[in-house]
């Protein structure tokens, strides 16, 4: 190479700009940060507004009240299977009926025995789980409005609970083993399957009070 040659080269690669390239890649991944960071905040409050929002939307309306005049009804089936607990939502109107029986769906595992409410106003069912012996009108009670039941605490814990009956569309079908206990209207009515003699003569004679009341349509 002639000296002429390495001067030409050297004056070329002086007037060449020089070029930030720390500072510039530093700046670069600096913003790609950020824009990262703003389309996380952006999806996480997304995510909150929908949280919030769906439950509203999903919420069901209540239905509207019945126009006749709450009445017993005219005969007690099992609660379907699925039948909706005394707590569950939506809550709607008073109870006319509690009972309970040796029927398979009104006893679980585990000693959970199972008290069916019916309400006032359309035949629908909700159901009460509780541990031990359900016996409506003698452990489990209705309230006179028809709006409360009342059962024992777990043990150890005196005094009685409360729960607001609600109801669920019941398909109507015969119950095979009769209710044992059946309280309307904070009154109970008893119904047994007896073997026969003047106490089967009483139980009949109570059945019938039930069915007569359930005609009239009081409570």
């Amino acid at each position: 190479m002639t000296a002429r040659l390495r001067d030409a080269l050297r004056s070329t690669a002086e007037g060449v700009p020089a070029y930030p390239v720390y500072e510039r890649a530093l700046a670069t991944a600096r913003r790609d940060r950020r824009r990262r960071l703003a389309a996380a905040a952006a999806v996480v409050t997304l995510l909150a507004l929908a949280g919030v929002a769906l439950p509203l939307a999903r919420t069901p309306a209540l239905d509207p009240a019945a126009a006749g005049d709450a009445a017993l009804p005219d005969r007690i089936a099992l609660p379907p299977i699925g039948t909706l607990h005394v707590t569950d939502r939506p809550r709607l109107g008073p109870a006319s009926v509690i009972f309970d029986g040796r029927a398979p769906r009104l006893h679980g595992w585990n000693d959970v025995n199972v008290v069916g409410v019916v309400d006032a106003d359309s035949d629908r069912y909700r159901i009460m789980r509780m541990g031990g012996e359900s016996l409506a009108g003698e452990l489990v009670h209705l309230s006179p409005d028809g709006r409360y039941l009342a059962r024992p605490r777990r043990p150890g814990r005196p005094g009685r609970r409360r729960h607001r009956p609600g109801h669920r569309p019941h398909p109507a079908a015969g119950v095979d083993r009769r209710p044992q206990c059946v309280e309307h209207a904070g009154r109970l009515v008893r119904r047994r399957r007896l073997a026969g003699g003047p106490r089967r003569r009483a139980g009949r004679v109570r059945r019938r009070h039930l069915h007569h009341r359930a005609e009239r349509g009081d409570r």
